[in-house]
């Protein structure tokens, strides 16, 4: 199972670069919103678990994602 195959391809955007995290996640949700597949409310609930828990997120129970600071061994 990949990655794309749980979402259609026109929900996927890519860009070079944000002003921040928040933007990032701002923009990653754009086509999402659009489509009424999500809301605000989960938009904020991201943001919210990111600063109260870290960037650490489960994809699907075998695929994670891990982000720490860069400076901090990377």
């Amino acid at each position: 199972m990949r990655l794309s195959d749980y979402f259609p391809e026109s929900s996927i955007s890519v860009i070079h670069s944000a002003k921040d995290w928040q933007e990032a996640i701002d923009f990653s949700m754009v086509s999402l919103l659009d489509k009424n597949y999500i809301s605000e409310n989960y938009i904020q609930a991201i943001k919210d678990s990111t600063i109260n828990n870290g960037p650490y997120y489960i994809l699907h129970q075998a695929w994670q994602c891990l982000m720490r600071d860069r400076n901090v061994g990377a």
